[in-house]
């Protein structure tokens, strides 16, 4: 975990968190009143996603889904998603409520090809 001001950042990967914290910048990345902001890059999650799955499925490890399967409809479906942009989440709390905003699935202008 890294804080820099009112930022907060995390990440299970060591190296990736070495990256983060390095590229640090002073002032918020959203909106003084956001609480919680989740970003995640669909294509960098299509990346990590493909290598998983064909783990998974050459060790039998997904239901009903063999190796084949996996190089084929999920592998497929794991590009289609790594097209949709970014997802830009925002949560502002407010007494008992938590309200979010924002899109699962937004341009960036650098989608995988």
């Amino acid at each position: 975990v890294a804080q820099s001001s009112r930022e907060w950042i995390a990440s299970t990967n060591e190296a990736a968190m070495a990256g983060l914290a390095g590229r640090l910048r002073e002032g918020p990345a959203c909106a003084a009143d956001v609480d919680v902001a989740v970003r995640v890059s669909w294509a960098r999650f299509g990346e990590g996603a493909d290598v998983v799955a064909a783990w998974l499925g050459e060790n039998d490890l997904l239901p009903r889904l063999g190796e084949a399967d996996v190089r084929g409809s999920l592998a497929t479906r794991i590009k289609a998603l790594s097209h949709l942009g970014e997802l830009r989440i925002d949560g502002e709390a407010r007494t008992n409520v938590i309200k979010f905003t924002g899109s699962l699935a937004e341009s960036t202008g650098e989608e995988a090809e």
